[in-house]
């Protein structure tokens, strides 16, 4: 083959990796785990229970940060710390609650029994993973192939930002 011919074939195909990147740059960014408000969609606990929240308008939402998380739902407010070993693990610890907090949507018994579902599964080390738009926290067993918290964790979609009251 021509030198010519090996030349061409690269600036057809850097041409062509050119056009794939200016495709994606149009597309919106993937919302980063960290920073985001992210309403939770789904709880991996107990295969007999249902993974999504009885009420949506009472699905809580969670915000993790570098080294603390936020989360609120109708039946209160929660926070802890945290730390990131990796880009994709997290290690949360215990949520701090505060029952206080007044809400807009009210406080039942499903909502309730959802929020401490989660706050349950919150505590350990999670891989995380966000693909397109949608976060999976999933809990990373202990050196124990048994443990029970294997396969444990949520799910949450990026919460839409909120228009300016």
């Amino acid at each position: 083959m021509s030198r010519r011919g090996t030349g061409l074939r690269a600036a057809a195909a850097l041409g062509a990796l050119a056009l794939a990147a200016a495709g994606c740059a149009g597309a919106d960014p993937e919302p980063a785990a960290r920073g985001t408000a992210w309403q939770v969609t789904g709880v991996f606990d107990d295969p007999g229970l249902p993974t999504g929240p009885a009420e949506p308008a009472g699905a809580p939402v969670l915000v993790l940060g570098a080294s603390s998380y936020t989360g609120s739902s109708p039946c209160g407010e929660f926070s802890g710390e945290l730390d990131w070993p990796s880009d994709s693990l997290v290690r949360i610890r215990p949520p701090r609650v505060d029952a206080t907090a007044p809400a807009a949507t009210p406080c039942t018994d499903a909502i309730r029994v959802y929020d401490r579902r989660l706050r349950t599964v919150l505590p350990g080390t999670h891989e995380v993973r966000v693909r397109g738009g949608e976060l999976r926290a999933t809990a990373v067993p202990a050196d124990d192939a048994d443990d029970p918290a294997a396969g444990a964790g949520f799910a949450a979609v990026a919460e839409p930002p909120r228009a300016a009251d």
